[in-house]
């Protein structure tokens, strides 16, 4: 089977790298140094014109930590609806409360809100005091994939933990390996896996956030070996 190269863009400059370069599906942000947060409602909808393949939308409101009041998160679910409204094939949020677990009430909602479209639970999973009990409280609230380095600084050094998890909860929740994933280093970490996606910048100049396209092509290429 090939794996799924997930591409993470920050700007219409990287949409476009993306539509050339056929990446499946990326997912769209803006402000790269901070990790991400929601892109402007008027970017989507020139990416939603550039790129032909999947979408899926960043909903993060602003840097930081992810606990949300009631306030952001109804302006979140306000903002999500903007975007699926507008042609968005998913969503990435993650949802934590003050003692570092998923809030499962925000987390459901979301997931309620955003029906039929799916949603990833982003890397605030990692920060979970307790990573076992977070990503099966995720898979009950309905999430349908997990971007994780499986609590480790890379997604590379968590191979162990993200296989272990993708086995478990094979037929419920699609682990999306990522964490500093490049190309150096993913054949080896695709070697005896179940891992079916992997999560990518692509970026490889520190003070740039445009992907690099050389760098994208060789993820694709090393994924569709398997």
């Amino acid at each position: 089977m090939s794996v799924l190269v997930e591409l993470a863009v920050f700007n219409l400059a990287s949409v476009a790298i993306a539509a050339d370069c056929n990446v499946p599906r990326i997912e769209l942000c803006s402000n790269y140094s901070v990790g991400g947060v929601t892109p402007a409602f008027p970017d989507f909808i020139e990416a939603r014109k550039l790129f032909p393949g999947k979408i899926f939308v960043m909903i993060r409101p602003r840097p930081g930590n992810f606990v949300y009041s009631d306030e952001e998160f109804e302006s979140m679910l306000s903002e999500m609806e903007k975007f699926k409204s507008a042609g968005a094939d998913g969503f990435v949020s993650g949802f934590l409360n003050e003692n570092t677990a998923v809030n499962i009430l925000q987390t459901r909602a979301f997931v309620d809100a955003c029906a039929p479209l799916p949603v990833t639970f982003h890397r605030a999973i990692d920060e979970c005091v307790d990573y076992n009990t977070a990503v099966a409280n995720v898979v009950e609230c309905g999430v349908k994939r997990i971007l994780s380095a499986g609590t480790a600084p890379s997604a590379f050094l968590g191979k162990q933990m993200l296989n272990e998890v993708q086995k478990k909860y094979s037929d419920q929740l699609i682990v999306v390996a990522g964490g500093s994933v490049r190309s150096s280093g993913l054949t080896d970490f695709l070697n005896n896996s179940v891992i079916s996606e992997v999560h990518s910048a692509a970026i490889m100049k520190a003070g740039n956030d445009v992907v690099n396209a050389e760098e994208l092509n060789e993820l694709i290429r090393l994924a569709n070996v398997f």
